[in-house]
C-alpha cells in the first residue's frame, strides 16, 4: 500500500546558522517537489533562558533582539525565489518549546531542522534544541544533519 503524503504548512527553525540554511533549502526543494505548494514558516526564538543569564551584567533590549531576528529572517525570505509562499515569526522563550508550541498552535504538519545551532550546547551530539523537538513535536520532524565530518 502507498500512503500519499500531504504538507500544507512546514515549520522552519531558523538561527543563521549553515544548518539551518541547510534545512531551508531542504525544505524549499521538499515544497518544489509536492503537487500543491505548502506555506513554509521561518521561525527565530530569542533564547530568553540564556539572556536571563547573561542580563545581570549588560543591558539587554528585546525590541531590538526582536528586529534584529526579524531582519534576518526577511532576508533569508529575499533569497527564496521560488513561488513559494513563506512567512516569518520571532518568538522569545526556550527555543524548543517555541518551536512545538508553534507547531502545534499553527498547526504544522511538518518540522525541518538542522541537527545543530549556533549555540554551545547545541554544537554537542545532536544540539539541545533538536533534541527538545523530537522528543515534544506531535508532527513529524525532519533534521537535517551538520556540516561536520565524522
Amino acid at each position: 500500500m502507498i500512503i500519499t503524503v500531504m504538507y500544507k504548512k512546514i515549520l522552519v527553525p531558523y538561527d543563521g546558522s549553515s544548518n539551518a540554511e541547510k534545512a531551508v533549502g531542504h525544505a524549499i526543494e521538499l515544497a518544489k517537489a509536492l503537487p500543491e505548494t505548502p506555506q513554509i514558516t521561518l521561525l527565530n526564538v530569542i533564547d530568553v533562558h540564556y539572556i536571563v543569564q547573561i542580563a545581570e551584567s549588560i543591558y539587554v533590549d528585546m525590541e531590538s533582539l526582536e528586529a534584529y531576528s526579524r531582519s534576518v529572517l526577511t532576508a533569508m525570505k529575499e533569497k527564496i525565489k521560488d513561488d513559494i509562499p513563506v512567512e516569518i515569526a520571532v518568538k522569545s522563550g526556550r527555543p524548543w518549546e517555541e518551536i512545538v508550541n508553534e507547531a502545534e498552535e499553527g498547526k504544522y504538519d511538518l518540522i525541518v531542522m538542522g541537527s545543530h545551532g549556533l549555540g554551545f550546547i547545541d554544537r554537542l551530539l545532536v544540539g539541545s534544541t533538536t533534541q527538545g523537538v523530537l522528543r515534544h513535536a506531535k508532527c513529524p520532524v525532519l533534521v537535517i544533519n551538520s556540516d561536520r565530518e565524522g
